[in-house]
């Protein structure tokens, strides 16, 4: 896997499903903001002489508008991203990926 210099953050994009409140599933190309899975981060970045660490981490979700700088490692996508670029960091629980949404179904 790839080491990331400085502030800069490589993400699996994830392909999450989204429902509107009247039940509409959203594609992946219709919803505003992307998801992400980090799988590897730079050591930090300088800023008045010291080095300052990244507060996202591996394994982490995280939101961003635009995708970021995409590269292939072994045949997959990725995409590199500078750590300001995210919109955030969703907790675990809060995402519904489509495979647990269909094994959901699949037991009713």
């Amino acid at each position: 896997m790839i080491r990331p210099l400085y502030d800069q953050v490589v993400v699996r994009l994830l392909e999450a499903e989204q429902t509107t409140l009247s039940g509409i599933v959203l594609a992946p190309t219709a919803q505003a903001n992307e998801l992400g899975e980090v799988v590897a981060v730079g050591n930090g970045y300088l800023q008045d002489g010291m080095m300052h660490p990244l507060t996202v981490e591996v394994g982490d979700t995280v939101m961003f508008k635009r995708l970021g700088q995409q590269i292939k490692i072994d045949g997959e996508t990725l995409y590199v991203f500078r750590e300001q670029e995210f919109i955030g960091i969703l907790p675990s629980d809060d995402v519904e990926y489509e495979d647990e949404a269909d094994d959901e179904s699949d037991e009713a």
